[in-house]
């Protein structure tokens, strides 16, 4: 039997194209919210791995092939979700130029115990109860 290598990657591509984003619950300022990652391609996650290579001395960086710290300060397509709300964190300097406010929210956030409740509020129009 042939390996039908075509098919394969039109299927792994469909599933890149329907993964779920990830929602992170979190506490930024007392208030939980959740932080929602888009999926990347294996290309992107590649570039962006090979982008920040790991710390010498740091034994998770080698463990996992990147610099932890750097490539999630560096994701793509991050945003704050509360309930309904939902802020993509990009603004715009005085010269008009975009920018992400994740790599400093990000420095500011502690990890939250999940809770079902928030992991779907993101889908659903119920605000997730305390």
């Amino acid at each position: 039997m042939t390996l039908d290598l075509d098919a394969l990657l039109v299927k792994a591509q469909e599933m890149v194209d329907n993964a779920e984003p990830e929602l992170v619950p979190v506490v930024l300022a007392g208030q939980q919210i959740g932080v929602r990652f888009l999926p990347v391609s294996g290309a992107d996650w590649r570039d962006l791995s090979l982008k920040h290579p790991p710390r010498s001395d740091v034994l998770r960086d080698l463990n996992v092939g990147y610099n932890i710290d750097a490539l999630v300060s560096d994701y793509p397509n991050v945003a704050l979700v509360d309930g309904e709300s939902v802020d993509d964190m990009i603004r715009e300097d005085s010269e008009g130029k975009s920018f992400s406010k994740w790599p400093a929210v990000r420095c500011l956030v502690r990890l939250d115990r999940p809770r079902a409740d928030l992991r779907m509020s993101h889908r659903t129009s119920s605000r997730p109860t305390r």
